[in-house]
């Protein structure tokens, strides 16, 4: 096994694992190459809420929130250690190596390459970024690298399709990136031309 290194908010990563994250489409996680059973609709909500913060701590109130809706919960630090505890059942030995806890929240701990929404905004940057600079070839290549990560409907899963809890920004910004991109690729001419 290869020894992977990254920073994620700052912090230095190391795990002798391979993860991939995916939610542009049904929620999935793998290790190594291998599908992980996430054992539920919660565990992969979660797993989405944690992937959408990007390597930022969650509070377990947003996380509370984001799981069960607005209506408040008895205890919403209880039912999301519950929570939390089947994701790392699901994840495994390698739970330790994913998620963690500090004093502000849980955090998934992926750099944005190791998520197809991270691998879909850096592509998205660079394909943009080769457009502006007149290389049309490399843009398309790029962008329709970027338009393939997309499985599906992204975290369909998720309870934020009836609310926001302002827990996700990044997640207006991927969807504003894809829905330009689709609209606006065919208005470059370079673009037209290449494709």
């Amino acid at each position: 096994m290869e020894n992977l290194e990254h920073t994620v908010s700052g912090v230095l990563i190391q795990r002798d694992v391979a993860v991939r994250c995916r939610v542009l489409g049904p929620i999935e996680v793998e290790i190594d190459g291998v599908p992980v059973d996430l054992r539920g609709a919660r565990p992969r909500q979660l797993l989405a809420a944690l992937s959408f913060a990007a390597g930022a701590s969650v509070s377990n109130e947003a996380l509370a929130e984001y799981l069960w809706g607005r209506s408040a919960l008895d205890q919403p630090s209880a039912n999301v250690r519950v929570v939390v505890h089947r994701l790392r059942a699901a994840l495994g030995p390698h739970a330790g190596q994913i998620l963690a806890l500090d004093r502000c929240g849980y955090w998934l701990m992926l750099a944005p390459e190791h998520t197809d929404h991270g691998q879909f905004a850096n592509l998205i940057g660079a394909g943009t970024h080769a457009l502006l600079d007149d290389r049309a070839d490399e843009a398309v290549d790029t962008l329709r690298a970027g338009l393939a990560l997309w499985r599906g409907q992204p975290w369909l899963e998720r309870r934020l399709l009836d609310h926001d809890p302002g827990l996700l920004p990044r997640d207006a910004v991927i969807q504003a990136s894809s829905r330009n991109l689709v609209r606006g690729f065919r208005s470059f001419p370079a673009a037209r031309q290449a494709s």
